[in-house]
Parts: structure tokens; sequence; C-alpha cells
């Protein structure tokens, strides 16, 4: 996982700067604590946090890192991970984005029965212009297996990404 934050910030900034057109990242391991450079952390599947200032229209904005502790204990399904980003205005409007990890995880690893972390980076997130003026957001992370949603999520954890550290 130390080497997460790095390969995903060379993505993100591939893309800003437009040498990508868009870009996937996604890592998993065993474990069970969510990497310390996520500034928001919790236990459990959902968190509701305070946007900062301009978040989305800092020409720095890169995008977002989610991360979750999710247990796996069926060998040999897909796994699919995903996040609901539910953002809401001060007028009170709220839109929603679905933030997947990619196609699914098929896992026959030996260390199935243990926790395992997730972290994801998805650069084509479809977030409105309304949206970008939101102030607050939520976060509702679990796990789809066989086109069914568990909630196997015990830790989650958010980054926004920026260019240069704000």
């Amino acid at each position: 996982m130390d080497d997460a934050k790095f390969r995903i910030m060379r993505m993100a900034t591939a893309c800003n700067l437009k040498r990508l057109s868009s870009g996937k990242a996604e890592f998993m391991c065993p474990g069970n604590e969510i990497p310390k450079w996520f500034s928001c952390r919790t236990e459990g599947s959902s968190m509701n946090i305070k946007l900062p200032l301009h978040w989305s229209d800092d020409s720095n904005f890169l995008g977002i890192a989610l991360c979750s502790v999710c247990a796996i204990s069926v060998p040999f399904l897909f796994h699919r991970y995903e996040c609901d980003m539910i953002l809401k205005t001060n007028n009170g409007e709220t839109h929603s984005v679905n933030l997947a990890s990619t196609e699914g995880n098929k896992t026959d690893d030996p260390t199935v029965d243990t926790d395992h972390v997730l972290v994801w980076y998805d650069t084509v997130h479809a977030i409105s212009d309304e949206a970008k003026w939101s102030v607050e957001a939520s976060f509702d992370f679990y796990t789809v297996l066989c086109r069914k949603r568990w909630n196997k999520v015990k830790r989650c954890g958010v980054c926004f990404l920026y260019a240069r550290p704000r």
C-alpha cells in the first residue's frame, strides 16, 4: 500500500496534464487498516464530510481516491467494490455519483479468509457543474457479490487529491 499513493498520484497527474485521457488504478492486499495518507477515515461503511472550500474548482484538484477494508469470505467468486457519493449543495440539492472499482476481482488467494484493503482511483468521475459547488458529501461503501449488494465493509476512507498539497 505504500506504493499505491505514488502510483495513483502519478496517474492522476498524467490525466490532469492530458497525457492520458482517462485512467484507473486499483490495489488490493490482505490487511485491516486504512492507509494514513487518507485524510478522511472511519469505522464502518459510510461517512459524511464537509467539503473543502472550492474543492473541485481548484485547478490543482486531481480527483478522489477511495479505500475500504472488507471481509472476503467466499473464494473464487467475483467481488466488485463500490461507493455511492452523494453531494449536497448549500440550497439542499443533491447529486449522486457511483464510484466503482474495476469490473471485479476474482480471488483464489489463500489469504481469502482475512480482511483485505482495497484502494482505488478512477479519473472518470461524472461530477456535474452544479455538484461542484457542493459543501457536504456522504460516501456509502459496499461490496457486490453475485450481483447482490453486501455490506462487508469494516472501515472506509476518502482522500481528495491535489497536485499541490492544500
